[in-house]
């Protein structure tokens, strides 16, 4: 017998015959793997994959958001100007209360609109329909003890900024599951479930509604007059982290550079505005 006979020899030399003989090739495809299986749910917003595969990515607050388009024609955004932009913001917390009039929130929510309200310089989206509240914030600036006096019903997973949607723009709430609220802009939030919400977004592109980055929101509300928060609150703590998360390689590189070869600047001065205590805002019309 084999077994035998590597028993009686004392050089171990034929040890893999004691395995099935199927597995007697040294094939590590029947090696058990000790690494751990990566979770497919690891980005906040749904529409990852989508925005990545165009759009280069920043990451604030361990979320990943469209910085810039790859495309280099500047001119691409005002093709669309018409059409409408949507902006998945699920960085944003949303959760939805039962309606409670004695909490001093429900004095700022209309029906059917968005109000939005400031606290301690941050900004919190309040909305009503029917007998529920949406509440839209930044998880991370904002203190969630403000709603303890409210019925907690659910978490909504993910909700779209739109932008200029046409007149003729009509979305149908399907229960729970999808909410639109429009804002005092000729636009609104779509609230949607993480199972819709693929659909829901690619629905709205083929309505000509163009997803769009957080440079060309920028630009769009400077045409428009507007503000868009947080990305334009200097005061807001969403807007220090995002302020040095894109100046971080710039920074990275002027500290590399020897000093006798570059200019001294202050950096906090030069790079950061939102160290300053006193800003001025310049608006041309030309």
């Amino acid at each position: 017998l084999i077994e035998a006979a590597i028993n009686n020899t004392r050089k171990k030399s034929m040890l893999f015959q004691r395995l099935k003989f199927y597995q007697r090739r040294r094939s590590r495809s029947y090696m058990r793997k000790k690494t751990n299986t990566r979770r497919k749910d690891r980005h906040v917003l749904r529409t990852h994959t989508w925005y990545s595969k165009r759009f280069k990515m920043i990451k604030i607050f361990n979320c990943h958001l469209p910085f810039t388009r790859n495309m280099k024609s500047s001119k691409y955004i005002y093709k669309s100007l018409k059409r409408g932009f949507v902006f998945d913001q699920t960085y944003k917390q949303t959760k939805l209360f039962k309606k409670n009039d004695t909490h001093f929130l429900t004095r700022y929510a209309k029906e059917c609109s968005l109000i939005k309200k400031q606290i301690n310089n941050e900004e919190i989206e309040v909305g009503v329909i029917g007998e529920y509240l949406i509440i839209s914030y930044i998880k991370e600036v904002i203190d969630e003890n403000i709603f303890d006096g409210l019925e907690f019903v659910s978490n909504i997973e993910c909700s779209f900024l739109l932008i200029n949607v046409p007149d003729n723009f009509n979305l149908k709430p399907e229960g729970l599951d999808l909410f639109y609220l429009k804002n005092e802009q000729k636009g609104g939030v779509i609230f949607v479930s993480k199972q819709k919400a693929m659909d829901t977004w690619k629905w709205l592109i083929k309505q000509s509604i163009m997803p769009v980055s957080i440079t060309e929101l920028e630009r769009i509300t400077l045409e428009e007059g507007t503000m868009n928060y947080p990305f334009d609150c200097v005061q807001s703590e969403y807007f220090k982290e995002y302020e040095k998360t894109v100046n971080k390689d710039i920074i990275e590189k002027y500290e590399r550079t020897p000093k006798g070869k570059r200019v001294e600047i202050d950096i906090k001065d030069f790079f950061l505005f939102s160290d300053d205590k006193n800003l001025k805002y310049f608006y041309f019309e030309l």
